[in-house]
Formats: C-alpha cells, structure tokens, sequence
C-alpha cells in the first residue's frame, strides 16, 4: 500500500483514518486493505466510511473505547476475523448478521447485555467469545451456529438452564461456562 494511506490508516485520529480509507478507494488501493489493527488507539468511534474497506477479511479494534459499532459494519463482506475485546460495547448492530464470511467473533470484556437475533445468520461463524460480559441470555437464533466450534461465555450472568439448552441445540460445540 502506498505509504501517505498507510500513515493515515495507522493514526488514532478518526478523521484521519477515515481521510485514509476515502484515499485508499480514491486511489484504487482498497483492494490491498485486507487486514487492519486499530487497537489500543483510545477510539471512541469508528468511521462510518469504514464500509468502503470491501476486501477487509480482518479487523482488529481491541482495547479501545467503541460503545456502539456503525451500521456499515454489515458493509464489510469478506470480513473473517473481527475482534471487539476490552471496548464499552453494550449492544451490536442488527447488520452484524449480514457478515456472511465471518468466522470468529471477539467480544470478551465488554459490556454487552444482549445480541442480536441476526447473529444466527452467520453461517461460517466457529468461534464466538462472549466472556465477561452482562448477558443474562442468548437469542434462540444461536442454534442456527450449526458451524459454531466454541462458544465462551463464562463471567456471563447466564442462568445454567441456559446453558444446558445451549448444550442441547448445540452438540457439536464445546460451550465454555
């Protein structure tokens, strides 16, 4: 990638990063933002032009301070791998559902009281951290997770029936509690 996108893409300034992505697709550089670690920034928000990222398979926003993600989160379909540990999130968008190609899913140290119905449309998803967070239950979609390999949710307050329901509609998965 040509350096002056690559310096903006790595800021902690939101402005920049988003000056960065509209470069990078003006430019015709997009297609070789595949992966991006925007951790530890202190980011309180994400640009909504993040959308524009199509070719991202990777997004790495650990330990920062998100509370809330943008609908275009759902704009990024090849996204494989999106880590969201240690933010302030309390709830996802319902456009989480549309990231078709998602395979694991980082949400550990949040503060998530519930997910959406939509996550039981990813299909690909085999590995789900939900860990010390405030969910007392989890959507009947979950079982739709017929890939789902690992699903950690201890530090919940998820009541053991739950769990043993999760267990029941999931047997193929190992649940973490």
């Amino acid at each position: 990638m040509h350096p002056e996108i690559e310096k903006f893409l790595v800021s902690k300034d939101i402005a920049f990063i988003s000056l960065g992505i509209d470069l990078a697709v003006s430019q015709g550089y997009v297609k070789e933002v595949k992966e991006l670690d925007w951790g530890l920034r202190d980011l309180t928000e994400l640009p909504t032009n993040i959308g524009k990222l199509q070719y991202l398979e990777k997004l790495f926003l650990a330990m920062n301070q998100l509370s809330q993600l943008p609908s275009e989160i759902g704009k990024l379909k090849k996204l494989k791998v999106l880590s969201l540990n240690y933010n302030q999130l309390s709830h996802l968008p319902a456009e989480i559902g549309k990231l078709r190609n998602l395979e694991r899913l980082h949400l550990w140290e949040n503060q998530l009281l519930s997910l959406p119905p939509e996550i039981g449309k990813l299909q690909k998803l085999t590995w789900l951290d939900l860990r010390k967070n405030r969910l007392t239950h989890l959507p009947t979609e979950i079982d739709q997770l017929k890939n789902l390999t690992e699903l950690v949710i201890n530090q919940n307050p998820v009541a053991p029936q739950t769990v043993d329901e999760l267990r029941a509609a999931l047997p193929h998965c190992k649940i973490v509690d």
